[in-house]
């Protein structure tokens, strides 16, 4: 097609062809006056500039302000563990608390046990940077409780429950609360108590299936649980499930993977055979079924595990089991579990802590892609902290640091994670009260934004190097495990999805054509 200047009726016009058929691939144009000829055009449009740090071969890329290119990836700093400042949660020399993170408010919700009362009270509380505030006002849930444990619930995509456990009087208990109040003076405004079962001991809760059901899961002749589901703050609870009918069950921990698995680990307590063991639960509609315990701690006089030591790999889909093995001076372990469908392997465990100590927890810091284990040091007196890193189904566990100073060796620590913030929330109990901080692991800075992604890295680049990306239109052929005919998405790590990513907004990096080709979009 030849376009020219705007003519009248019967104006005439010379066309000049040229007298070759040209090559394959190549297109006619024209050069505006009538002369035309063949010019090869770029199927694969690239696009060329300095490289402000190292890409990576298929890394997606983004421009900035100075013209460089970066790759899509959030750089991430890992930092020596750090306490920010202090603040009294309660007075009374509470204990037996709990910490949860509600992502609908940006705000944490701490429940404990009145060491006066022994009733159950919570507290709103704001964390921002390394400071921590507390709202003016105290909760009380219930009275005379034992072991209270939380969880956050999106109920249905409202962003604003948070569910505690607890037992009372032999029975196992849950009430349910949204937020209320403005900023300083946060309340809780809870549903009414609910039997989760008439006759059972120690609750623990995870939220499942993407936050809108929790399981419970109690010790009553043996490990049982129930799925739960909520409508508001009202809970339906579902038939009671086996999940081991062993009357010996001792301690017991248990992680979900945030959608339709959970994984409990406890003692099997029985005489002369004390051994440690998991047993996979898996979530259909409103079902909830359990596969066979697995050992992986076959010792006497076994292990011992209690709330919050187990913790969720979310990027290798793997948990990590953290416990004290009583057989071997009572030192503290860690040992990795992968899922298979209703089962559970393990890989070979590794030390955590061989001095005299209490336990702990298990955490798990999704910008670092590490857990952290928390523990009281009673040789040290100190509440301690060690990094693990999982690579396959082994574990890595760095050195000690010390958070602080403790006085109580028989209490236990609480955390909750924030992402905004990028820190967690840090319980401990001191002589006198309960302490809140910030605890500070690890930060990233985000390049990536909804506007300047622009393609794929055509090579591996060095900082300052000229780099050259494949833009809109060309193919790139340096992925794997894609599907064909489904479009991905930029991650904040760098990563292709078929997600988008909630932190960032929809970043459309292209179309895969097969499981390493990627047509680039944006």
């Amino acid at each position: 097609l030849v376009k020219g200047p705007p003519h009248s009726a019967g104006a005439n016009y010379t066309l000049t062809l040229p007298n070759d058929t040209g090559t394959s691939g190549q297109l006619l144009t024209t050069n505006g006056s009538g002369v035309t000829s063949w010019a090869t055009v770029d199927a694969s449009p690239t696009f060329q500039a300095t490289a402000d740090g190292a890409i990576a071969d298929g890394d997606p890329v983004v421009i900035q302000a100075d013209g460089t290119v970066h790759k899509a990836a959030a750089t991430v700093t890992e930092h020596t563990p750090s306490n920010g400042s202090e603040i009294n949660v309660d007075t009374d020399s509470s204990k037996d608390y709990s910490s949860v993170y509600n992502t609908g408010e940006n705000l944490h919700v701490v429940f404990y046990r009145d060491g006066v009362s022994g009733g159950l009270e919570s507290r709103v509380v704001t964390l921002s940077g390394d400071t921590v505030t507390m709202s003016s006002t105290t909760r009380q849930i219930s009275l005379s409780v034992d072991d209270p444990q939380s969880a956050f619930i999106e109920n249905g995509g409202s962003g604003n429950l948070v569910v505690v456990t607890y037992e009372k009087s032999g029975r196992c208990k849950a009430v349910a609360s949204t937020i209320t109040g403005s900023a300083g003076s946060e309340d809780l405004s809870p549903g009414s108590e609910k039997d989760v079962n008439d006759t059972g001991y120690s609750p623990k809760i995870v939220a499942v299936d993407n936050g809108n059901k929790a399981v419970i899961c109690y010790e009553n002749s043996g490990l049982r649980a129930r799925l739960c589901e909520f409508s508001g703050t009202m809970i339906t609870t579902q038939a009671e499930r086996d999940a081991f009918t062993d009357r010996s069950v001792d301690f017991f921990t248990m992680a979900s993977n945030g959608t339709n698995k959970i994984l409990c680990a406890f003692l099997d307590s029985a005489t002369n055979a004390s051994k440690g063991k998991a047993v996979v639960g898996t979530i259909s509609g409103t079902t909830l079924t359990f596969g066979t315990p697995v050992v992986f701690a076959d010792t006497h006089p076994g292990v011992n595990i209690t709330e919050q030591m187990i913790s969720y790999d979310e990027h290798l889909d793997k948990f990590l089991i953290f416990y004290r093995d009583q057989s071997d001076s009572e030192d503290l372990k860690a040992i990795v579990a992968t899922i298979s469908g209703t089962s559970v392997t393990f890989g070979t465990p590794a030390d955590v802590e061989t001095d005299s100590n209490e336990m702990g927890q298990a955490i798990y810091d999704p910008v670092m892609k590490k857990h952290l284990l928390i523990y009281n040091n009673t040789t040290d007196d100190q509440y301690q902290v060690r990094v693990a890193t999982i690579s396959g189904t082994s574990v890595s566990i760095s050195s000690a640091t010390t958070l602080e100073a403790m006085s109580n060796s028989s209490v236990r620590t609480g955390c909750s994670y924030n992402p905004d913030e990028q820190r967690f929330l840090f319980l401990r109990r001191t002589p006198s009260n309960t302490k809140a901080s910030s605890l500070k692991t690890s930060t990233s800075v985000t390049k990536l934004t909804t506007e300047n992604y622009i393609g794929i890295s055509n090579g591996a680049y060095a900082d300052g190097a000229t780099a050259t990306v494949q833009i809109v239109g060309s193919v790139d052929d340096a992925q794997s495990g894609l599907t064909p005919g489904q479009s991905y998405f930029v991650q904040n790590d760098g990563s292709l999805a078929l997600t988008v990513d909630a932190g960032i907004g929809s970043v459309f990096a292209g179309t895969a054509v097969s499981a390493t080709k990627l047509i680039v979009k944006g």
